[in-house]
């Protein structure tokens, strides 16, 4: 599943021992140090969640072919810069961190965590992970946080970041239209549009110069889409589905991307994560390990 609830039940205080049945060792080192360390101090049931989680992940392979574990300095670092308490969410962004570095994409990635409980989830500053370099966010006119991300729901509301990339470049998102009568674009530039539904449709369109579609989508349905741009050999896909080749021109990413548009309104749209890797195109395996890990 790409979207999961945060149990919110009483805190679990002490060391997670061999008194709460099954838990797997690996998973009660990180909660006792979570506790110690950070003074975040676990309830039952998401220690039960985690180890689920764990479980799972293990079963399907996905933990071993992504490297996945609790250890991650550059994760633990964004996770003290964005002030994350949440167990379930300190997982999450750390098994993503490790995977994008098993796929060697850590140092051309930046990426928003954008459901409240992956990042501060509060005020206008929105953090920013990746080896790329830091480009947090800021909040034009009070797109709201939410356990899903943020829901923009009114005019020319938007995440403004300073992150730019020349082709070839690859972005990454989640999102979800629950109101398709204005136009809605996902992702911006001074450049033009790069991603956008338009009026009165479903059919998710992504350009540089010219539109081409990506897919379509169903109203009120989350989807992951992702758009290479690389000129004449640009690709995209949507909901992990195979790729089709598109010609997005020759027109490079300045001036700043923008989650959502200055110029447009986003009634009804809601987007639980976004990513730019830079000079990346043909990049395999991203909706997989999203799909799994959060």
């Amino acid at each position: 599943m790409l979207f999961r609830s945060v149990s919110q039940s009483r805190y679990f205080f002490g060391k997670v021992s061999n008194e709460i049945y099954g838990i797997q060792n690996e998973v009660k080192a990180y909660i006792n140090r979570l506790q110690d360390e950070n003074g975040i101090f676990v309830s039952t049931s998401d220690v039960k969640t985690i180890n689920d989680r764990v479980e799972s992940l293990k079963r399907s392979g996905v933990w071993s072919r992504f490297s996945l574990g609790f250890n991650d300095v550059d994760a633990d670092a964004y996770l003290t810069r964005a002030g994350v308490s949440n167990p379930l969410g300190r997982c999450e962004v750390i098994w993503f961190t490790r995977g994008m570095k098993a796929l060697d994409l850590w140092r051309s990635m930046v990426c928003w965590p954008l459901r409240n409980y992956q990042n501060i989830g509060t005020g206008s500053t929105v953090y920013s992970l990746g080896g790329l370099s830091a480009f947090n966010g800021t909040t034009v006119n009070s797109p709201t946080w939410g356990i899903n991300g943020f829901n923009f729901f009114n005019t020319a509301q938007y995440i403004s970041t300073t992150a730019t990339s020349n082709q070839p470049m690859c972005i990454f998102s989640v999102h979800r239209i629950n109101d398709n009568t204005s136009t809605s674009r996902l992702w911006d530039s001074i450049a033009g549009h790069l991603l956008s539904v338009t009026t009165n449709t479903l059919t998710l369109q992504a350009a540089s110069t010219t539109g081409q579609t990506v897919g379509t989508i169903s109203l009120g349905s989350w989807f992951t889409s992702q758009v290479e741009f690389n000129d004449v050999s640009g690709n995209a896909s949507l909901n992990g589905a195979v790729k089709t080749t598109r010609n997005f021109g020759t027109v490079n990413l300045t001036g700043g991307l923008r989650i959502g548009s200055l110029s447009v309104s986003q009634f009804g749209r809601e987007c639980s994560f976004a990513m730019l890797l830079n000079n990346r195109s043909s990049v395999e395996l991203l909706h997989t390990l999203y799909k799994n890990i959060s």
